[in-house]
């Protein structure tokens, strides 16, 4: 038997062609497989967090050393011996350039600018040695790692794939990473692909302010439409908002929601406004 290790890896096998395994196999490859963490208190709490999720799904996973069967490997190579050893097997590079680091892996590579605290790269990889499949589920830093773990956690993201980078962006600036602030494969955005924006909602008689990211060439419709909850008709010259967080247009009274940005008033409908690094968008509750 013959294994060639890539993208497009296929197993000769007895005159027939199988393809390399998946995410998508998961289940099957790993019930009743060991999960071997880094030595820090994040990875094991990435790894509780997705063994909570294989158990729920009915896939049973244990704690162990990594000398037999298939493996489920949590951490960064730094953090975790087993991890080092089989980034290396299957080719995957992790370079630090001082100011930033790199993971590189089968052509593909994802950059992060280790100066920004509110962003963290990661890798989910799954290949075969010496007839143990290996799942690496690891970041630069524990906000990776996690990340990793919790995209990993849902079936619905199991993919006929057997390799992901991915980006986890804080958004809102709380610390917490949940799934709608990871993304992955070509829509994974390293901070260079991304500016910083404030947005202030007026209420009438409260105010609320946020600092975030958001993608180059975003509208600031697509600004509202990451950081509230917004409802909107389309018309032939763009879009008006008809409601932001629950508040909606109130023709009686004959308050609507305006927008300004950087102190001018906008007199564009807000999805052909195109942000700008820096800008302050300004949503207010009022009498035109």
């Amino acid at each position: 038997m013959k294994m060639w290790h890539g993208i497009l890896a296929l197993v000769i096998l007895t005159g027939t062609l199988q393809a390399r395994p998946s995410f998508s196999d998961i289940s099957q490859l790993f019930s009743g497989a060991h999960i071997v963490t880094g030595s820090n208190a994040s990875d094991r709490l990435a790894a509780s967090l997705l063994k909570t999720s294989f158990h729920e799904m009915g896939i049973e996973v244990k704690e162990g050393t990594g000398e037999k069967g298939n493996l489920i490997l949590v951490g960064g190579p730094l953090a975790n011996t087993l991890t080092e050893k089989y980034s290396s097997i299957f080719g995957i590079a992790f370079t630090d350039e001082g100011s930033s680091v790199t993971i590189n892996v089968e052509g593909k590579s994802i950059t992060h600018n280790k100066s920004n605290m509110y962003e963290d790269v990661a890798i989910a990889y799954l290949g075969e040695h010496e007839g143990r499949e290996i799942l690496l589920l690891w970041g630069y830093g524990r906000k990776g790692t996690y990340a990793s773990c919790l995209y990993l956690s849902k079936r619905e993201n199991w993919s006929a794939e057997h390799l992901l980078l991915m980006v986890w962006n804080d958004k809102n600036r709380d610390g917490a990473v949940t799934l709608q602030e990871i993304d992955v494969g070509e829509k994974a955005t390293p901070e260079e692909n991304m500016i910083h924006v404030t947005l202030l909602l007026d209420y009438g008689t409260t105010q609320e302010r946020k600092e975030t990211q958001i993608k180059k060439d975003s509208s600031v419709l697509d600004l509202l439409r990451q950081e509230t909850q917004v409802d909107y008709t389309v018309w032939p010259f763009g879009v008006f908002v008809t409601s932001i967080n629950g508040l909606a247009n109130d023709a009686t009274r004959g308050h609507y929601w305006l927008y300004w940005v950087n102190g001018v008033y906008a007199t564009v409908s807000s999805d052909a406004f195109v942000l700008q690094e820096g800008d302050f968008v300004e949503w207010r509750y009022k009498k035109p």
